[in-house]
C-alpha cells in the first residue's frame, strides 16, 4: 500500500530549515532507508517548494515501512501565463535545476513550459446563452524519489483541466 500525505506550510518550513526534523519523523514511523545526504536534499527541495509538499511511503502487509520515500514539490503555478516565469526563474526552475544538478533530471525539463497552453471555445449553454469552455495544460509539480537512500530519476507532472468558464 502506498501512503501519501501532505505537510502543512509550518511543518514544511521547519523541515526545510532543519533536516534533523525529517530524520526524527522518519525514525518515529520506522523508515530507516536514509542518510544525511538524502535528508539534506529532501530539506532543500522542501525549501524550493512554493506551495505544499506531499510525501509517499510504501507500507507492506505486515505493517513495515518499505525502503522508498518520495516527495512531490508543487510549483504553485495558478495561471497558464505564469508557467514561463516559473520555469525561467521561479519555483519550478529552482527545484528542477536542483534535481538536474543532482543527476536526477536532465535539461529537457526546460522545454516543459513550451507544452503549456490554455484554449477556450464558445459553447451554447442550456438556455441559449453563449459561454466558454476551456482546456488548460500546465506543468505543476516534480516528484523526487529515493529507494534505499539512492535518488532515482525525477518525474515532471502536468495538470490538465477542462471546464466551463463563468
Amino acid at each position: 500500500m502506498r501512503v501519501c500525505g501532505y505537510l502543512d506550510s509550518d511543518e514544511t518550513r521547519t523541515c526545510a530549515e532543519d533536516p534533523k526534523r525529517i530524520a526524527e519523523a522518519f525514525d518515529q514511523i520506522g523508515f530507516s532507508a536514509y542518510d544525511d545526504a538524502m535528508l539534506e536534499r529532501v530539506s532543500a527541495l522542501m525549501k524550493a517548494a512554493s506551495e505544499s509538499v506531499d510525501f509517499q511511503f510504501d507500507v507492506f502487509d505486515d505493517g513495515h515501512i518499505g525502503e522508498t520515500f518520495a516527495i512531490d514539490v508543487q510549483f504553485g503555478i495558478e495561471q497558464p501565463e505564469d508557467v514561463r516565469a516559473s520555469f525561467e526563474n521561479g519555483s519550478a526552475a529552482l527545484a528542477l535545476n536542483m534535481l538536474e544538478s543532482w543527476g536526477a533530471a536532465d535539461r529537457r525539463w526546460k522545454l516543459a513550459a513550451n507544452a503549456a497552453f490554455a484554449r477556450a471555445i464558445k459553447v451554447e449553454l442550456e438556455k441559449g446563452e453563449t459561454g466558454r469552455y476551456a482546456f488548460v495544460l500546465k506543468p505543476q509539480w516534480a516528484k523526487a524519489r529515493w529507494s534505499t537512500g539512492v535518488l532515482q530519476p525525477a518525474k515532471l507532472y502536468f495538470l490538465a483541466h477542462a471546464g466551463l468558464l463563468v
